[in-house]
């Protein structure tokens, strides 16, 4: 199987995943979408509750998306301009 395809299938099986999940007790702030509860993430010791299963984001990912629009977006009532750069060779 190649590699492309492994990562292919192993999205596939996180929708399915998100789908056999769906309820309304906790809600991810990034993408808005709620489930009955988020997925164990960890290679050595797994942690419960912490993988959302709509957009795989981690708690990290959580406490900055929740960082941004409560704090940085509500003490600037302008709009924000931000500077997106990336190399020239797409890498």
């Amino acid at each position: 199987m190649s590699e492309k395809t492994r990562i292919a299938l192993h999205y596939t099986l996180y929708k399915i995943e998100a789908l056999l999940l769906s309820g309304d007790r906790y809600e991810c702030c990034c993408c808005g979408k709620s489930s009955r509860r988020f997925l164990a993430h960890g290679n050595l010791a797994k942690r419960q509750n912490i993988k959302c299963p709509h957009c795989l984001s981690l708690e990290r990912t959580r406490v900055l998306c929740m960082y941004i629009r409560n704090v940085v977006f509500k003490e600037n009532p302008k709009p924000l301009r931000v500077l997106h750069s990336a190399p020239a060779d797409g890498s």
